[in-house]
């Protein structure tokens, strides 16, 4: 049998920590864990994640949106901002944005929670696309008559 002795100022610390910082590695399954304590208290920014660059490429507008995903939140609304403005108070866990180059801050915010994460768009560079070349055997060149 093994017993344990904690000071009773360390079982309250022990007992309190419910602070759960999970690396990026487990932002999908923290996903699908709303409704387990572990998420409850946090209220985390699953995607973009912090430092992520995304590339626009001019004329696809219509079709680049970027999905803003949230961990932690029990159907409450939720408040999303971008660079300071808000975009929407929406209780879904997502919500979609067309993308535009530029660096952004995303922020989610529920009632005391919030997260904070910062990405970039870049402007994709297009290049020409360069044309094949081909070779001519040696045998086919018209050949001077001497």
């Amino acid at each position: 049998m093994v017993q344990e002795y904690f000071y009773p100022k360390d079982k309250i610390a022990y007992e309190g920590d419910n602070q759960f910082n999970l690396p990026p590695e487990y932002d999908e399954w923290l996903a699908k864990q709303q409704q387990s304590s572990l998420v409850s208290t946090n209220l985390r920014i699953l995607s973009p994640h912090h430092g992520d660059l995304f590339l626009f490429y001019p004329g696809e507008e219509a079709k680049q949106k970027l999905e803003f995903k949230l961990a932690g939140n029990k159907s409450a609304p939720v408040e999303w901002w971008l660079n300071g403005k808000k975009l929407d108070t929406n209780s879904a866990n997502s919500l979609f944005w067309n993308l535009r180059p530029g660096k952004w801050i995303l922020e989610a915010r529920s009632g005391k929670m919030s997260d904070k994460v910062s990405f970039q768009v870049e402007l994709a560079s297009i290049k020409p696309m360069r044309r094949g070349f081909s070779m001519i055997a040696p045998c086919c060149y018209p050949q001077a008559h001497h």
